[in-house]
C-alpha cells in the first residue's frame, strides 16, 4: 500500500506546552477507561485512528465548500499539503501533511495528463540491443514522469531510454505510456524493424565409441540442430580417410588405433558447424577353431540278430586336442539308411547318433555317417582338418 496524505496523530508520551495534558488529539468519544459507550466526553488519543478523522474532516469541508467528486477532493488535498519529505510524493509522507486552510483557500486546478512520445520508427538487428528514446514525452504541469514500455514481443521495460534485443527478425509495434504521478498518458506507438540474422546450426557427432577391428559401428548425427532453419547436409570424416554422408551412417575400421570422427553439418543458409567424437579400435581376440577328431561307427543288433542298426560317436576337439562341449553337430546317414540328425556334444566333446534299424541286412551292408557341419557361437569349424565321416559294414 502507499501513503497519499499524512495528518497529525498525536503523541501521548510528551506534554510540550506544560498544560498537564499529553499531546494527543482531543476526541469526543466514549470513555476509553471504562469502555462505557453511553459515557461520552473529550479524551486525548494518538495514532492512525486520530489522523484519519482529520483528513476525513478536511475532505468534508472541501465538499461543503464546493469541491465536486473524489478526484477534485484528492487534487485539493494533495496539491496543498505541507511537503515534509523529498519534493513531491514520497513513501513516508505521501504528498505531505494535510493543510485544511490551504485546501479551503486553494483554487481547484485540474491535473493535465502527460503526453507520451515513443519516437521512432526504429531499426535493428536480431540479437543486438535496440535503444529507445522517450525523451520527447512531457507533462503540461511539469510533473515528473515515469515511463512504461511494451516492446511488442512479450517483453517490457521502463525508463526514458531503455534497450531491448529481439531474438527474431520482423516488425514489432512498440508502445509507450507515461504517468505524472496522477494520470496515465494516452499510449503512443511506433515500430521497430528487426533484420533477421541466420543462426548457425549446431553439430552433434554423438558419443565417443569403442569397437574391434572389422566391427561395423553406427554413427548418429540426429542430435544436431538448426535453431532457425533446417540442416541440409551431414558430412562425416572417420579419421582413416573414410567418409560418408547422411544423418546416420556406418563404418568399420581395418586397423587398431584411436580415431577422431568429425561431423560437419550445413544449414539452408550455408552456415556450417562441426563436432567430433573419439573412436577407440582394438584388435579382435583370436577366434578359436574346432575339429571333428573322430567318427566311430559301430553295429548294434537286437532280437538275436534279426534287427541291426548303427551308432556313430562323433568327437569334437579344439586345436590343442581338448574336448569342446556344447558344439552342435549336424550330419546324415548314407548307404544302408538315410536321414539327417543333429545334437550337441557333452562336456567330453562327444555326441552319439543312431541310424534306422534294418531287418536281417545281408553281409556287406554298409552304414555311413557323414558330418555336415559343427556350430558353436564364437568358434570356427575347420572341416579341412576334420574326420568328416565314418562307416561300418555287416560281416
Amino acid at each position: 500500500s502507499y501513503v497519499d496524505i499524512a495528518a497529525p496523530g498525536g503523541d501521548m508520551t510528551v506534554d510540550q506546552n506544560g498544560d498537564a495534558y499529553a499531546d494527543g488529539v482531543l476526541q469526543n468519544t466514549f470513555n476509553p477507561i471504562t469502555g462505557n459507550t453511553s459515557d461520552f466526553g473529550y479524551w486525548f488519543f494518538e495514532g492512525t485512528s486520530m489522523a484519519a478523522p482529520h483528513v476525513s474532516g478536511v475532505a468534508a469541508l472541501l465538499i461543503s465548500a464546493g469541491a465536486s467528486g473524489p478526484d477534485a477532493v484528492r487534487n485539493l488535498l494533495e496539491s496543498t499539503a505541507e511537503d515534509k519529505g523529498p519534493a513531491g510524493w514520497d513513501a513516508g509522507y505521501g504528498w505531505g501533511i494535510v493543510d485544511a486552510r490551504a485546501a479551503l483557500n486553494a483554487t481547484l486546478v485540474p491535473n493535465n495528463p502527460p503526453v507520451a512520445d515513443a519516437n521512432g520508427p526504429y531499426t535493428g538487428t536480431e540479437d543486438i540491443a535496440v535503444t529507445f528514446d522517450g525523451s520527447g514525452s512531457y507533462d503540461p504541469d511539469s510533473d515528473p514522469l515515469t515511463y512504461s514500455w511494451n516492446f511488442g514481443d512479450g517483453n517490457s521495460g521502463s525508463g526514458v531510454s531503455p534497450t531491448h534485443a529481439y531474438t527474431a527478425g520482423g516488425t514489432y509495434t512498440v508502445t509507450l505510456v507515461v504517468n505524472d504521478g496522477r494520470d496515465d498518458s494516452a499510449a503512443d506507438t511506433t515500430t521497430v524493424t528487426v533484420t533477421e540474422v541466420n543462426d548457425p546450426p549446431v553439430a552433434d557427432a554423438g558419443p565417443n565409441q569403442s569397437g574391434l577391428v572389422g566391427e561395423t559401428l553406427t554413427f548418429d548425427g540426429s542430435g544436431s540442430d538448426d535453431p532457425d532453419g533446417t540442416i541440409v547436409s551431414y558430412a562425416w570424416d572417420f579419421g582413416d580417410t573414410g567418409t560418408a554422408s547422411g544423418v546416420a551412417v556406418t563404418h568399420a575400421y581395418a586397423s587398431a588405433g584411436t580415431y577422431t570422427v568429425t561431423l560437419t553439418v550445413t544449414d539452408n543458409s550455408t552456415a556450417t558447424d562441426s563436432d567430433t567424437a573419439t573412436v577407440t579400435i582394438t584388435e579382435a581376440p583370436p577366434i578359436p577353431t574346432m575339429y571333428v577328431s573322430a567318427v566311430d561307427v559301430a553295429l548294434v543288433s537286437r532280437g538275436w540278430g534279426r534287427k541291426v542298426y548303427a551308432t556313430a560317436a562323433v568327437s569334437v576337439a579344439d586345436e590343442y586336442g581338448s574336448p569342446v562341449g556344447s558344439a552342435t553337430v549336424y550330419g546324415h546317414w548314407e548307404n544302408a539308411t538315410s536321414g539327417s540328425d543333429s545334437s550337441a556334444t557333452d562336456s567330453s566333446g562327444s555326441v552319439s547318433f543312431k541310424s534306422d534299424a534294418l531287418r536281417l541286412p545281408p553281409s556287406g551292408t554298409t552304414f555311413t555317417f557323414v558330418v555336415d557341419d559343427v556350430v558353436k557361437a564364437g568358434w570356427v569349424y575347420d572341416d579341412s582338418g576334420s574326420v568328416t565321416e565314418g562307416s561300418v559294414s555287416m560281416p
